[in-house]
C-alpha cells in the first residue's frame, strides 16, 4: 500500500474538521432553538376582593355631624362568601356597619348583627336605604369635594384602603335629592352603644325623621 502523500493527507483532515463543524453547528442550533420557544402568556391574578363606587354623604347640613355613612359595591371573585370584619379611618372615632329596617311603622338604622356579607362570586350594593358602612364619632367635618379614606378587613385576611369622595345625597344618586336639603334629618334613640366591628347589641337604632335613608 502507497503512503498517502501530503497533500492527501491535508485533505482528510480538513474534511474531517469540516464534517465536525457542520454537526456542531447543527447541535447548537437544535439548542438554540428550543431555548428560545416563546414563553407562554403570563395569566392576571384576579384581586379576590374589589371596591368600587365609593362615597361618602356630607355632614354639611346634618341635625349629627359625628356620623355619615359610607356607600360603596363590593365584589367578590373567590368561591366562598365574605363579610367585613371590621373597618378604621382616621376622621372616625370607629367603623360600624348597619341596616335599615322597618320598626313600628318607620324605617330605623341599626347594627347588622350578621355582618355584611358578600355572597360567592358575588357583588354586594351598599347603598342610600339598605346596608352601608357608618362613620361614628367625626373627627372633622366632611365638606363635599373631600375625600375620606376607609380600611377594611374581610373575613379572609383581605384588607382594602377605600379612598371616597365626600358628596351630597343628589350627587350620589339622584333618587334622594329630596328638596334640596345636604343630608335628611335625623334623630336617634339608643339604649346600647356598638363595638367597632359593627356587632352590637341589636336594640341600638337610630330613627329616620322624615326620610327612609341613613
Amino acid at each position: 500500500m502507497s503512503p498517502i502523500s501530503t497533500t492527501g493527507r491535508l485533505l482528510l483532515v480538513g474534511g474531517l474538521v469540516g464534517t465536525l463543524s457542520l454537526g456542531l453547528t447543527a447541535c447548537g442550533s437544535a439548542s438554540s432553538g428550543g431555548g428560545t420557544k416563546s414563553p407562554s402568556a403570563s395569566t392576571t391574578a384576579v384581586e379576590p376582593v374589589t371596591v368600587t363606587q365609593a362615597w361618602v354623604r356630607t355632614t354639611e347640613g346634618s341635625m349629627d355631624p359625628t356620623m355619615a355613612p359610607l356607600f360603596i359595591t363590593i365584589k367578590n371573585s373567590t368561591a366562598n362568601p365574605l363579610s367585613i370584619k371590621s373597618g378604621s379611618s382616621t376622621v372616625a372615632a370607629r367603623v360600624e356597619f348597619h341596616e335599615m329596617v322597618m320598626k313600628d311603622g318607620k324605617m330605623v338604622m341599626q347594627p347588622k348583627a350578621s355582618g355584611i356579607t358578600v355572597p360567592a362570586g358575588g357583588t354586594t350594593m351598599l347603598k342610600p336605604g339598605g346596608d352601608h358602612v357608618m362613620l361614628m364619632g367625626l373627627k372633622q367635618a366632611l365638606a363635599v369635594g373631600s375625600e375620606v379614606t376607609v380600611e377594611l378587613t374581610f373575613s379572609d385576611g383581605t384588607k382594602k384602603t377605600v379612598t371616597a369622595p365626600v358628596k351630597k345625597f343628589a350627587d350620589g344618586n339622584a333618587q334622594y335629592a329630596g328638596t334640596g336639603t345636604a343630608s335628611p334629618s335625623m334623630s336617634m334613640s339608643s339604649s346600647g352603644s356598638m363595638s367597632s366591628s359593627g356587632m352590637s347589641s341589636p336594640t341600638s337604632t337610630m330613627t329616620m325623621g322624615g326620610t327612609t335613608t341613613p
